[in-house]
């Protein structure tokens, strides 16, 4: 995601919690800003100026992570656009239906979303299996 931000010109500030992860000298090659803290504590997205941002993107591996950093995160500006990674799809639309939260994908679903993608050029006669 930040790769992809970066390219169409946006500014982009990642923030990682361990300074020893290959992620972090990867992005700031890229010349990508890092901010090393715990995203789930408020004190450091006030640090890392998200009251600033257009929006936040929490891709770590927990779905309860995701929105912590979401919800400490509208804390600084109920207008905030938040884009959260949720593993669990009836969590994922829990989440958008309740919480005003605009974009939250299950890996589920963009799994599911790619594989009928990849079948659209084929003959509807291909036998499928789940």
């Amino acid at each position: 995601m930040a790769e992809g931000l970066l390219e169409r010109g946006e500014d982009v500030l990642v923030i990682e919690r361990d300074e020893s992860s290959a992620n972090v000298q990867h992005f700031r090659a890229m010349g990508i800003d890092v901010f090393i803290g715990d995203a789930r504590l408020p004190a450091v997205l006030s640090d890392a100026g998200v009251s600033k941002a257009k929006a936040l993107f929490s891709l770590v591996d927990s779905d309860f992570g995701n929105l912590e950093i979401g919800l400490n995160a509208r804390s600084f500006d109920p207008t905030l656009r938040l884009i959260l990674r949720i593993y669990d799809d009836s969590m994922s639309k829990m989440i958008r239906e309740n919480l005003d939260i605009q974009l939250t994908y299950s890996m589920t679903a963009i799994a599911d979303e790619a594989f009928f993608d990849a079948v659209l050029p084929l003959s509807s006669s291909v036998p499928m299996s789940s």
